[in-house]
């Protein structure tokens, strides 16, 4: 942390709302690096894609049977055919077996 420095750039203050800009600069003693990101993933202009968001919730859900996350994207994945949600919320408490 002693070597991490943060600093607002008044130009993309300003930017706010409308982008949430970040530049990140890495240095050593060779060289520098630079990006610039307006959007960053996750944001609502710049979703994860479903592969992304699957991966994401299996390493977050690895605790449980690989059975249950699986039954649980494919359930995600009809969500609009759902008439009552209970019965998907049910699968987030359900005892495994």
């Amino acid at each position: 942390m002693k070597k991490v420095k943060v600093s607002v750039d008044k130009e993309l203050d300003r930017l706010v709302p409308e982008k949430r800009s970040a530049i990140v600069t890495i240095s050593t003693k060779e060289k520098q690096v630079s990006s610039r990101v307006d959007l960053p993933k996750r944001e609502p202009e710049n979703p994860l894609a479903k592969s992304e968001f699957e991966e994401k919730f299996r390493v977050l859900a690895s605790t449980g049977s690989k059975y249950r996350i699986e039954h649980i994207l494919s359930e995600v994945a009809e969500l609009e055919l759902f008439s009552d949600v209970n019965a998907l919320t049910k699968l987030f408490h359900e005892e495994p077996n």
